[in-house]
């Protein structure tokens, strides 16, 4: 009873038009494929190493020792998204590790080695680097490259929840970066470049830099999920808040039809208290 009054409260706070295009809870336990159980399907396979499976923030989690998984196909396509994790960094880790990353065709998608190293454009996704700091990384298209916005006290060995958003119209566009529910910075381009998820061969990759190889991560991650709007401040609050209380990202924002059904069925619980 806890539990369903929790999701409906928060499925409250959180509602949502959203779409949720991808999402992986890492519940699999054993394999070398993480399920994307949103949307069209577009797996996590390992590429180089073997994966573990541990006990995560909420359910299981993926354990990446160097390791690197590849998106079997584009995970969607458009000019607004958000994408949120729970990552938990080992200790002792050292220099620019990219976490959840894509761009151009820079790394192979199938043996995710390095075409061109230290490729820099079209780049985005999200990393941690040496000094404490997570870094989202953004397109630029205004110098060729790309905008890193830092988030700081990113600590090891405990379990700490990352979302980045984009939103564009056309013209311009705004990005915020947020740690364990709190928005730490914005950005804003005078100039626009949509995220085409898959142009130029571009892949999501999980456990690397996808333009540098080397920068593999080491540490846990747990609950990726991605949205084809950018979420509220308010949703994001909600989405750390529910990972706490052991909820995964679907349970907090549920898809639109779903949340409907959610409420709908709250509500007629509380008619029959009555």
């Amino acid at each position: 009873m806890k539990k369903r009054t929790l999701i409906l409260s928060l499925a409250c706070a959180a509602s949502s038009q959203a779409a949720l295009v991808a999402h992986y809870t890492f519940d699999e336990s054993s394999g070398q494929t993480a399920a994307d159980s949103a949307g069209t399907p577009q797996n996590l396979t390992t590429t180089n190493g073997t994966v573990a499976w541990t006990t995560g923030q909420m359910g299981g989690a993926i354990d990446l020792t160097a390791d690197v998984m590849v998106a079997n196909d584009a995970i969607g396509n458009g000019n607004n998204f958000t994408i949120s994790i729970w990552v938990n960094e080992a200790s002792g880790q050292t220099g620019y590790r990219g976490i959840f990353t894509t761009g151009a065709d820079f790394v192979d998608n199938t043996s995710g080695d390095p075409i061109v190293p230290g490729g820099g454009e079209d780049n985005w996704g999200i990393n941690v680097e040496g000094t404490r700091q997570a870094d989202m990384r953004y397109n630029n298209p205004t110098v060729g490259s790309s905008h890193g916005v830092d988030v700081p006290a990113f600590e090891q060995n405990v379990w700490q929840h990352l979302v980045m958003t984009f939103a564009g119209d056309g013209v311009s566009s705004t990005g915020g970066v947020y740690l364990n529910g709190n928005l730490i910075a914005t950005i804003t381009q005078p100039t626009f470049n949509d995220l085409s998820y898959n142009a130029g061969g571009q892949i999501w990759q999980l456990g690397t830099d996808r333009n540098n190889d080397s920068r593999r991560f080491t540490g846990l991650v747990d609950d990726l999920a991605i949205w084809d709007e950018a979420l509220s401040d308010e949703q994001i609050t909600a989405l750390y808040n529910g990972g706490l209380a052991g909820l995964n990202a679907a349970e907090v924002i549920p898809e639109p039809s779903s949340a409907l059904l959610v409420l709908s069925g709250g509500l007629l619980a509380l008619r029959r208290r009555r």
